[in-house]
Protein backbone atom coordinates (compact mmCIF):
# COMPACT_ATOMS: atom_id res chain seq x y z
CA UNK A 1 0.00 0.00 0.00
CA UNK A 2 2.79 2.54 0.89
CA UNK A 3 4.22 1.79 -2.73
CA UNK A 4 1.16 2.79 -4.52
CA UNK A 5 0.99 6.35 -2.26
CA UNK A 6 4.27 7.10 -2.88
CA UNK A 7 3.59 6.58 -7.01
CA UNK A 8 0.56 8.15 -6.96
CA UNK A 9 2.59 11.11 -4.95
CA UNK A 10 4.94 11.03 -7.67
CA UNK A 11 2.14 11.45 -10.11
CA UNK A 12 0.17 13.92 -8.45
CA UNK A 13 3.45 16.10 -8.09
CA UNK A 14 4.36 15.41 -12.16
CA UNK A 15 1.25 16.67 -13.20
CA UNK A 16 1.45 20.05 -11.17
CA UNK A 17 4.21 20.71 -12.72
CA UNK A 18 3.30 19.75 -15.96
CA UNK A 19 0.18 22.50 -15.09
CA UNK A 20 2.40 25.20 -14.26
CA UNK A 21 4.36 24.69 -17.82
CA UNK A 22 1.36 24.44 -19.91
CA UNK A 23 -2.16 25.52 -20.59
CA UNK A 24 -4.74 23.02 -21.26
CA UNK A 25 -8.48 22.96 -21.44
CA UNK A 26 -10.91 19.99 -20.87
CA UNK A 27 -12.09 19.15 -24.76
CA UNK A 28 -15.90 18.01 -25.18
CA UNK A 29 -15.12 14.43 -25.52
CA UNK A 30 -13.19 15.03 -22.19
CA UNK A 31 -9.53 14.49 -23.38
CA UNK A 32 -6.89 17.06 -22.60
CA UNK A 33 -5.86 19.46 -25.17
CA UNK A 34 -3.45 21.82 -25.40
CA UNK A 35 -3.92 25.50 -25.22
CA UNK A 36 -0.98 27.49 -27.59
CA UNK A 37 -0.39 31.60 -27.07
CA UNK A 38 -1.13 31.79 -31.16
CA UNK A 39 -4.46 30.18 -30.83
CA UNK A 40 -5.12 32.46 -28.28
CA UNK A 41 -3.78 35.77 -30.00
CA UNK A 42 -5.77 34.71 -33.28
CA UNK A 43 -8.82 34.51 -31.54
CA UNK A 44 -8.60 37.69 -29.57
CA UNK A 45 -7.11 39.26 -32.70
CA UNK A 46 -10.34 37.37 -35.04
CA UNK A 47 -13.19 39.01 -32.37
CA UNK A 48 -11.30 42.57 -32.39
CA UNK A 49 -11.17 42.89 -35.58
CA UNK A 50 -14.61 41.68 -35.73
CA UNK A 51 -15.78 44.14 -33.40
CA UNK A 52 -14.09 46.86 -35.17
CA UNK A 53 -15.39 46.33 -38.29
CA UNK A 54 -19.22 46.16 -36.90
CA UNK A 55 -18.43 50.26 -35.60
CA UNK A 56 -16.69 50.85 -38.81
CA UNK A 57 -20.48 49.53 -40.69
CA UNK A 58 -22.69 51.46 -38.23
CA UNK A 59 -20.46 54.71 -39.32
CA UNK A 60 -20.49 54.04 -42.72
CA UNK A 61 -24.38 53.07 -42.86
CA UNK A 62 -24.79 57.02 -41.46
CA UNK A 63 -22.46 58.38 -43.47
CA UNK A 64 -23.99 56.37 -46.59
CA UNK A 65 -27.55 57.06 -45.50
CA UNK A 66 -26.77 60.88 -44.97
CA UNK A 67 -25.24 61.25 -48.61
CA UNK A 68 -28.19 59.80 -50.49
CA UNK A 69 -30.15 61.99 -48.13
CA UNK A 70 -28.45 65.17 -49.41
CA UNK A 71 -28.55 63.87 -53.04
CA UNK A 72 -32.77 63.71 -52.76
CA UNK A 73 -32.16 59.52 -53.07
CA UNK A 74 -33.20 58.66 -49.96
CA UNK A 75 -36.26 58.94 -48.26
CA UNK A 76 -37.54 58.05 -44.22
CA UNK A 77 -40.42 55.36 -44.11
Amino acid sequence: MKGNIKVWWQISKNLERHKKNNKFFLGGDGNMAKVTMGEIKKTIAIAIAGAFGFIIALLWKDVITGIMKLAGIWSEG
